[in-house]
Order: C-alpha cells, then structure tokens, then sequence
C-alpha cells in the first residue's frame, strides 16, 4: 500500500503530479475522440454526398424530374442526415449530364448520367452522352384496364376507401397504389407529381428481377437450383463452390458481407451500403467476399448474393457486361413488359440490387406473373415449380421471412402503408 502511494503521490507534490497526469490523460481522450469524430463525420458526408449525387442524377436525368422534386422525394432528410445534407453544395450540369456534390470535409463526389448506363458514380471522367433524357425502352402492358366508371358503385366505393387510406397520411411512403383482380387493374393512384409513367427509385425491388432471370434461365434447361456457383476467380477447392444458386437465392450464400452500421467510435459503412457508394467494381469487391458460414445454413439480408448470381450467369453464359445487361431486358422486361432502368458500376455491371428505377405499372406486371405461377400469356414462362420455391422460407433465413428473391412478410413484421417519405398526401387517378 506503501508502496502504491509513493508510485502516485511521490514524497512531495504528489497532488500537483496526479492532476497533470490527470490532466494529460483528459486531453489525449478529447483529441482522440475529436479525431474519431472528424473521420466520422468526413465518412458519413462522403456517404450521403453519393447517395445524393445518384439520386439527382437518376431522378434527373433518367426520371426527367426536377431537382427539386428529388429533393423532396427521394432523398431521405430525417434526424441527423439534414445537418449532414444541409451542408452540402450542389451543382447540376444538364450540358454534360453531371451531379457533383461537394461537402467541407470530402472532395467532389460527381454521378454521371451515361444512357443505357444509367448513372454511374466514379473518380474517372466519362465522356458526355447525348442529352436529353434517354428514357429506357418501353413495352406494352401485358394488363387490362378499367375504369371507374365501369365497376359497380358499391365496388368503386370501397376502391376509393382504399386509395384514401394510403395517402391519408403524408407521411407514407406511398409513390402509388395499383389493385387488380384476376389480372385486371381495377384502381391505379398516384402521389401528387406521379403517373403510369412516372419512374420511381425501388431499390431492393431489383433483386426480384434477379430471381425472375433466374427463374427463366431455369426453364431454359440453362440453370439449375442446386447447380454450384463457380465463379471462375474461385480456385478449385475453394469452399466457396460450395454454394449453390438455391442458397444464394435465399439469402444464405455464407459470404462474409456486413449490413449493419458500426458508429462508435468510428463510423464505418456496411459492406451493404458501398455497393452503392464506393465501388470501381463489383464483381470484384463481392468475389473477393471470404466465406463466413456454410452455404445454405445461416442466412442475412445483403447486397452479395444476388450480385454475385449475376456475375454467375454471366459468366455460365459467356457474356460482356453489356451482354448481361441485354440478357435482362430480353428475359425480364420485354416478355413481362417493365419500363425499367438500371444504373451499372463504371464497367458496365448492373448494380440491380438498388439502383432501379421503374413505374408502379412495370412491377404491377412482375406481380401477376408471380400470381399466375409464372405464367406469361397463357404459357410457363418461369420453370414448373418455381414461383412455389420463392414463396417458400429459405432453409437458411431466420423467422421465415425471407424465400427466393423475395420477402414473404410471413409475420407482418412490415406494414403498410410505411413512412418516410415527403411526397404530398394529395393521390391523383390517371
């Protein structure tokens, strides 16, 4: 005990030697967290200064919306993001199809509109496309529509009730609302500055649209659910083989691919969310991925599964990126009639996980294909069978939430209508 008092207190000033220690100690902590907390803050403006430039960029220059409208719309401003929004400068080139978004702690993020492309975030210029809007290719609507006036008072009644329930709230995140019955659309309703032609931001919706090129390429005798993916770059051995398209298509790959956010003490972006901010590559930052679980037995929501079964059948199929990207339209859009865009990483890849841009009636099509058991025009388009497998529970997701491509909802976990969204409350009938 002697001993210990001597060590803090010395034979004399003892007190005068524990306060700087004291001292020192409380100042090396502020600086430390001070650091932290700059680097933090410089991560998460480079972030939302992506997330912004894309989103302007595509409302712009693929929805042909005003910057405003985006603003609005599409660009989630809640809590802390506004104060990281707010400090933003913008500068919108409609010449050369660019978005640069600058904040006072990262350099210039810059999204570039590129056609078919979509719009593409990368350090490297890209040549300017021709201006104006390119919209993506349009198909028919492979569903009958009613009016109003056609269904019976009582029918209508209720349709109405519906349509007000939600866009009461202008809180909701309700772009549009399409109800059919046996395959007729009976009510369409829009958020205020929407329409049938309107090309809204779906984000996940895209992996769906995996699943269904999947589905396709499975009646095609060119895929099977318990091939393995074998992706060139995996030498022969690696367990990573292991996986096979039914795994994947549950979310339940195994490879290692974070979606949670760590923010204390220093931000750090979820593997997740830098498919959509900070890649050069995609392929290459989701084949990298290690594995973390065995195949098919422990299942997460991410970005790398249906990535990664992309990469696969481009590869199977011997494909370029454009090719891939042909492939999609040839199986997806055009037989189920979607007028969709998808924006690609600068080698072309589509990142299809989030960055879709589609109208309400596009996936109304995609809806009734599922409902008719993946029957398109009287014939199996999908394989037998398979629409029964996506509506299953993956094997390898927790809580039955999840099936092929899909989620199942199965508990009511989600409901609808949800917020966050500024659009205004007013719906309108087109």
């Amino acid at each position: 005990m002697n001993f210990l008092k001597r060590l803090i207190w010395g034979t004399r000033g003892g007190w005068r030697r524990l306060l700087r220690v004291t001292l020192v100690l409380l100042l090396t902590a502020a600086l430390t967290y001070g650091t932290l907390f700059a680097i933090s803050w410089s991560r998460l403006q480079h972030i939302f200064a992506a997330n912004n430039a894309a989103m302007l960029c595509a409302g712009i220059f693929i929805s042909g919306r005003s910057a405003e409208e985006v603003d609005r719309q599409s660009i989630i401003k809640e809590g802390f993001r506004r104060r990281i929004y707010d400090a933003f400068s913008v500068n919108i080139d409609r010449q050369k199809g660019t978005v640069t978004v600058d904040g006072s702690l990262i350099a210039p993020i810059v999204a570039s509109y590129q056609g078919e492309r979509g719009c593409i975030l990368s350090q490297k210029a890209f040549p300017p496309v021709a201006l104006p809007v390119v919209q993506p290719k349009r198909y028919f609507d492979s569903f009958t529509v009613i009016t109003r006036a056609q269904l019976p008072d009582e029918a209508a009644k209720k349709l109405d009730a519906e349509v007000a329930r939600n866009f009461a709230d202008p809180t909701h995140a309700t772009h549009a609302l399409l109800i059919y019955k046996n395959n007729i659309l009976l009510r369409e309703a829009y958020a205020a500055g929407g329409g049938p032609d309107y090309l809204a931001e779906n984000w996940s919706f895209g992996k769906t649209l995996v699943g269904t090129l999947v589905g396709r390429l499975i009646a095609e005798g060119k895929l099977s659910l318990d091939e393995p993916i074998a992706i060139q770059q995996w030498p022969a051995g690696d367990p990573r083989r292991g996986i096979r398209v039914r795994d994947a298509m549950g979310m339940a790959g195994g490879l290692r691919f974070t979606t949670g956010y760590k923010t204390f003490p220093l931000f750090v972006q979820a593997d997740h969310g830098l498919v959509y901010t900070d890649l050069e590559d995609a392929v290459r930052f989701v084949v990298d991925r290690p594995l973390q679980h065995k195949p098919g037995t422990a299942g997460s929501y991410n970005n790398a599964d249906p990535l990664l079964l992309l990469e696969f059948i481009r590869q199977k199929l011997n494909l370029s990126n454009d090719g891939l990207r042909e492939l999609i339209r040839e199986k997806v859009f055009a037989p189920v009639g979607m007028n969709v865009a998808v924006s690609t990483d600068p080698k072309g890849f589509p990142i299809i996980t989030g960055y879709v841009f589609g109208t309400a009636r596009s996936w109304g099509n995609l809806g009734l294909l599922y409902a008719n058991k993946g029957r398109l025009n009287g014939q199996q388009y999908l394989a037998e069978g398979f629409v029964d497998f996506v509506s299953t529970p993956s094997l390898g997701y927790p809580g039955e939430a999840y099936g092929g491509m899909v989620w199942l909802n199965r508990h009511g976990f989600y409901k609808f209508p949800r917020k966050h969204s500024s659009f205004p409350a007013q719906a309108t009938r087109s």
